[in-house]
């Protein structure tokens, strides 16, 4: 924890010191940290005609006891995050459920795919140690492709899905809508991806070389 250890982990380095003053200073009730991911493969993909759905989103809520008996992504509540309340994993799992419907209205078909990462305590991480000093509900969001990945039609895909779920978050946290949602959706509703899609630009078509 940062009052404990300071001088390994997360109070390592001056800007790491920084970010937690800051957020310790806001003393906020919603976490957000955002990154770039590959090309995840929706595992509900059903068109077996067509190409497989990418996902263009991956969330991941931390996860506790108070939802650890529905829970397919820990063995028991004790694999979870053992520090988290009830009230902020249950407003983790709305953000997390927001981001789907919120991405539904961004697209539309097979371009909205939003799943989840399975979950595992991330120990050191942003999302699942600075929280539990404020209670605030924390969500990891992982837009689909690296920068270096997309075309500019891509790019700008990206960009949109971002803005529009970051804004429709917004808004329902502002007008409490969020609390409306039922989390247990979570679980029920979105996936666990495994395997990543091939990179398009790359992909040839050929027929695989026989020596």
């Amino acid at each position: 924890m940062p009052d404990v250890i300071t001088d390994t982990g997360l109070g390592l380095n001056p800007e790491t010191h920084a970010t937690i003053d800051s957020f310790l200073e806001a003393d906020p009730d919603w976490a957000f940290t955002h990154h770039h991911q590959g090309t995840p493969i929706d595992p509900d993909s059903s068109d077996r005609n067509g190409p497989d759905w990418q996902t263009s989103m991956s969330v991941m809520a931390p996860q506790g006891a108070a939802y650890g008996e529905i829970s397919d992504d820990i063995d028991s509540p004790e694999d979870g995050n053992v520090f988290i309340t009830e009230d902020a994993e249950k407003r983790s799992l709305q953000l997390s459920v927001l981001a789907k419907d919120a991405a539904g209205m961004t697209a539309g078909g097979r371009i909205d795919k939003v799943n989840r990462f399975g979950y595992g305590p991330l120990w050191g991480s942003y999302e699942e140690v600075l929280p539990l000093y404020t209670d605030a509900a924390a969500i990891l969001y992982e837009v689909s492709h690296q920068s270096e990945e997309r075309g500019q039609k891509g790019e700008g895909f990206k960009v949109k899905l971002t803005r529009d779920v970051y804004l429709e978050t917004f808004r329902q946290i502002a007008d409490g809508s969020v609390h409306d949602i039922d989390e247990t959706r979570y679980f029920d509703e979105m996936s666990v991806p495994d395997d990543s899609a091939n990179n398009p630009h790359t992909r040839c078509g050929c027929p695989e070389r026989v020596e």
